[in-house]
């Protein structure tokens, strides 16, 4: 059989004062039947189907699973046209994501499936699970503090945004997320995604977006990312520009000379820890769960 890639990603699991550790909820969920597990959320149904917990490493291999009742895959066969599969009362497509929880450093490892179970799904699940009372959250873990680097930036002068406005609840775009209502301008036309470009002249080093405000806006739109609602968010951004006094003429004038300082790009968004590896498919042209397991564990060692 032929190969297929395999991406993984890392993000860092947290939950709120009062909520259990998340091994705890595992454990009540691997209690339940397997019928008993699924959960909609908006719509979709979702399930932890495999949930393993490896004791000689204390690691939890999971395996989450979202009903995909649309337009699916077909059939295909050299000497006849693509046809579709049958299917009993109560089947369809379903889409499986897995994933790796290591309690010690509190990482979560997952296999991106676009149209499977993302990291938001997964924090929706989990927090759903308990009816409520827990939330926890998973966030991408990055390569550096790029929000940190952001903040101590001095001078910003263009600012790109790119919203998924299917994935933003009214909440999101509500009063005092200025830069986020922005979205509401391509709702009110149906449309799907956003961009934003914010930026100033070039002609003038000294001039630059109004920092405070848009650190301020930046901050707060951040936790979309989680929600794969924020698509984009990059600021082109550096140091102060040195101001000099230079003469003029013979009279002892002198005028500002500004030397445009060095500028660099900030993608808050594109510093996410992965990496890829190949797996052999099955049979059923499936790449086998003990196999993402494998390469799951090779992740956890290696990023």
């Amino acid at each position: 059989m032929s190969d297929a890639q395999i991406k993984i990603q890392k993000f860092a699991v947290n939950r709120m004062k009062g909520t259990p550790p998340l091994e705890d909820l595992l454990k009540n969920i691997g209690s339940d039947k397997i019928a008993a597990r699924a959960r909609t959320i908006h719509g979709t149904r979702y399930r932890l189907d495999d949930i393993t917990h490896e004791v000689a490493d204390d690691i939890w291999c999971l395996n989450f699973v979202r009903n995909r009742t649309g337009h699916g895959p077909g059939k295909f066969a050299n000497a006849a046209a693509i046809s579709g599969f049958t299917f009993g009362a109560d089947e369809s497509f379903g889409e499986d994501t897995a994933a790796l929880f290591d309690p010690k450093t509190r990482f979560i490892y997952i296999q991106y499936n676009h149209v499977g179970m993302r990291h938001s799904s997964i924090e929706q699940y989990l927090s759903s699970y308990t009816g409520g009372t827990s939330v926890y959250t998973v966030k991408p873990k990055l390569e550096l503090n790029m929000e940190r680097q952001f903040q101590k930036t001095d001078i910003i002068r263009r600012l790109e945004l790119g919203f998924d406005i299917t994935k933003m609840t009214a909440a999101d775009r509500a009063a005092g997320q200025s830069l986020a209502s922005m979205a509401s301008v391509g709702s009110d036309m149906d449309a799907d995604k956003l961009f934003i470009t914010m930026s100033i002249s070039s002609r003038d080093p000294t001039k630059r977006l109004s920092m405070q405000k848009i650190k301020d806006g930046v901050a707060k739109i951040l936790p979309l990312a989680s929600k794969d609602a924020l698509i984009k968010a990059r600021a082109y951004g550096g140091e102060e520009p040195a101001v000099t006094q230079v003469p003029v003429g013979k009279k002892g004038k002198t005028k500002k000379k500004v030397a445009p300082a060095d500028f660099e790009v900030i993608d808050l968004l594109d510093q996410i820890i992965e990496t890829k590896t190949d797996i052999k498919l099955g049979a059923d042209f499936r790449m086998p769960l003990n196999a993402r397991y494998n390469a799951l564990k090779l992740a956890r060692k290696t990023i």
